[in-house]
């Protein structure tokens, strides 16, 4: 072969290369714009979907109908207004139990700041919409359970003016009620206590006119009696594995 042929040759061999790495790139742009309408169109439809069921079920008072969603402490510089608009009941996460016997003026973790945003979040759902949103406050939670057992096992003064603690919050921040996640459970003991203190506070916080929901983490279960005293149980799908040989997370 000669060198012109063998020149020729190499330039459109580095030529085929060129157009197939450009196919490939426009290939890739292509696959990566599909994933991101897909994602769009995805959000788009779910946030529909909310504004339907929130004005399907707000003219259909009674199907009972609940869309809630918690609001964590380190997620609170969202856009709040935006947020709640899809809401009937949002969960405050979240205040630990000691924070509560000192009066809900601890440093963990919910703030006197959070509250105030949230109620004016409230507010803004009222103008737009003419309709409310229960706002409940989060007592516990992974990493912030401790304490509980020392009040759900301790003498009938303990847990009274832990309850006391408790709806002097809810006033204080114009909070509808109370939302109760215990993950500090170790022993049968420590559970039998639980159960027997969540029908007791659900009994004196309905005197003051205050709601009582239960978040349960998986494994975790509820009486048909503690059912019967409390308004929601909050089911944590989001923790529950999928495939027992897997070590992800569910959501």
């Amino acid at each position: 072969i000669s060198l012109r042929r063998y020149v020729s040759l190499k330039k459109r061999e580095e030529a085929g290369i060129k157009q197939r790495a450009q196919r490939f790139g426009d290939r890739i742009q292509i696959y990566a714009t599909t994933e991101m309408m897909v994602a769009a169109r995805f959000r788009f439809l779910m946030i529909c979907l909310l504004q339907f069921a929130a004005l399907y079920f707000s003219s259909n008072a009674d199907n009972e109908f609940f869309i809630a969603g918690y609001l964590p402490d380190y997620r609170a510089s969202i856009n709040l207004n935006a947020t709640l608009l899809h809401l009937t009941d949002v969960m405050l996460f979240s205040l630990t139990p000691a924070s509560v016997v000192a009066g809900g003026g601890s440093s963990c973790c919910f703030s006197k700041e959070h509250f105030a945003l949230v109620r004016k979040a409230r507010s803004y759902k009222l103008e737009k919409t003419k309709s409310s949103i229960r706002i409940l406050i989060t007592i516990g939670g992974g990493g912030r359970s401790d304490g509980f057992a020392d009040i759900v096992s301790g003498s009938s003064n303990t847990r009274h003016s832990f309850l006391q603690g408790l709806v002097k919050i809810c006033r204080e921040n114009e909070l509808d009620g109370v939302d109760l996640d215990n993950e500090s459970i170790s022993t049968y003991e420590q559970w039998e206590a639980y159960l027997h203190f969540l029908v007791e506070a659900s009994t004196f916080l309905h005197k003051h006119n205050l709601l009582v929901s239960v978040a349960l983490h998986p494994g975790q279960y509820l009486p048909a009696e503690v059912c019967q005293n409390v308004d929601r149980v909050h089911l944590m799908a989001y923790d529950m594995m999928h495939n027992p040989h897997s070590q992800h997370h569910a959501s």
